[in-house]
């Protein structure tokens, strides 16, 4: 194996639906991402080097006002490149996150939901150039 650039694209299908209802200045946030990612792994499980892209992301925070937003059977495609070597592993996702902050009700509510199906996911390996004398 040797070095090189490693390219991963992957197709995607997602949904999502989030909320904030926030009475006055009471804190509330709701977070939540769709993403491609490739990690490189060490033999000590460290991950020394990443590259990633975003299929979609919110982070609502806004207090004093109710909103939502929400989408359903999103289908992209995204890629995502990184240098990489034969010391590491790497391992590539496409990853959900989803999480909300709220100080109680009556104050504030948030919710937030993502789910993604990768109906396809491909590897292009592109070597660098060794010189020989």
């Amino acid at each position: 194996m040797t070095a090189g650039t490693l390219t991963i694209t992957a197709s995607s299908t997602y949904s999502y639906q989030w909320s904030t209802n926030s009475l006055n200045t009471s804190l509330v946030t709701s977070f939540g991402s769709v993403t491609l990612d490739i990690y490189g792994m060490d033999t000590m499980n460290h991950i020394p080097v990443s590259a990633g892209t975003n299929y979609d992301w919110w982070d609502e925070q806004t207090t004093g006002q109710i909103n939502f937003d929400f989408a359903f059977d999103v289908t992209k495609s995204a890629s995502t490149s990184l240098g990489v070597t034969h010391s590491l592993v790497y391992l590539c996702f496409v990853a959900i996150d989803a999480h909300v902050v709220g100080m109680g009700w009556p104050g504030s509510l948030a919710t937030s939901k993502v789910s993604a199906t990768v109906p396809s996911i491909s590897y292009e390996f592109v070597p660098y150039p060794v010189l020989h004398q």
